[in-house]
């Protein structure tokens, strides 16, 4: 079974991605090794401005509501190594990854025909006008320093955290959008490289699935419509294929899904049995 997996998706082309994942793991080996360096120093100390502004609470607050001393604090860099990990020990990521890696080999004669047909239209020209901007990496990346810098200003735990989302959940997603793209290497319909997957809609996507983590359908279901626009438009600009652009959509939303509801998962409800002198039972935890 697993020559013939090896033999559809062309091995040569495999081993970039299984590397980028073998590094991910690697660096958060490493990371972790210097974690306990950075937690040693409180924001007065070092006197840094780019500290006080990445470093976020990774303790829960006392028991009184008072904050909690300055060692349980952490950089981003370290939520970002946590979230890594947490995915690298989900058995649906690879799942995941191996699917969006043999899908190319499935549609390697991919019809060209909806591109064609919108390419030659005025008015899907016009309507997709604005899907490059919208697409780009530096949308997410200004929203996410601006909401976590203004939660950070005005004590607003919501804006911090959606700030703090947004910008790890689209690192995460660009790492896995580049390493997909090197190791497929499969040619865009102009002749250009790097096809596989959109990085544009993966953007969108992730961007999309904070956005709807964090303020619910309202925001999140226009999120995915416009998501869904920048994608389309990559094949109006003809610069991807149809599967580009659904590999991109499963990839980004991924990525936004298990990130953002990571804390969801650990503090959901559990049943631990005690033991007390002669009394036993059942103890009911949740957290919220």
């Amino acid at each position: 079974m697993m020559l013939s997996v090896c033999h559809i998706t062309k091995p040569r082309k495999v081993p970039a991605i299984l590397a980028t994942v073998v590094i991910m793991m690697a660096a958060c080996q490493s990371y972790g090794a210097t974690k306990s360096t950075f937690a040693n120093h409180s924001a007065d100390s070092l006197l840094s401005p780019i500290y006080s502004s990445f470093v976020i609470k990774s303790c829960q607050k006392a028991a009184d509501g008072t904050d909690l001393p300055s060692n349980c604090r952490s950089f981003v860099l370290a939520e970002l190594r946590d979230d890594i990990m947490y995915l690298l020990k989900q058995p649906d990521f690879y799942l995941v990854v191996g699917g969006l890696t043999i899908a190319p080999s499935a549609f390697e004669n991919e019809s060209l025909d909806l591109n064609r047909k919108w390419v030659n239209s005025q008015s899907a020209d016009w309507f997709f006008e604005f899907g490059d901007a919208m697409g780009s990496a530096l949308v997410p990346l200004v929203v996410s320093f601006g909401s976590y810098s203004l939660g950070k200003i005005e004590h607003s735990p919501e804006a911090e955290s959606f700030g703090s989302d947004l910008l790890r959940t689209e690192a995460i997603n660009g790492l896995l959008t580049v390493a997909f793209k090197a190791g497929i290497n499969r040619k865009r319909p102009d002749g250009t490289r790097y096809s596989y997957p959109s990085g544009h809609t993966s953007t969108a996507f992730t961007s999309a699935g904070v956005i709807y983590t964090h303020f619910g359908p309202v925001w999140g279901l226009p999120a995915y419509v416009i998501a869904s626009y920048v994608g389309l438009s990559r094949l109006q600009e003809n610069k991807h294929y149809l599967t580009d652009v659904i590999g991109g959509a499963i990839l980004g939303g991924y990525v936004a899904y298990k990130v953002t509801h990571k804390r969801r998962k650990a503090s959901s409800p559990s049943i631990s049995p005690f033991v007390t002198g002669k009394t036993f039972g059942a103890r009911l935890a949740i957290s919220f």
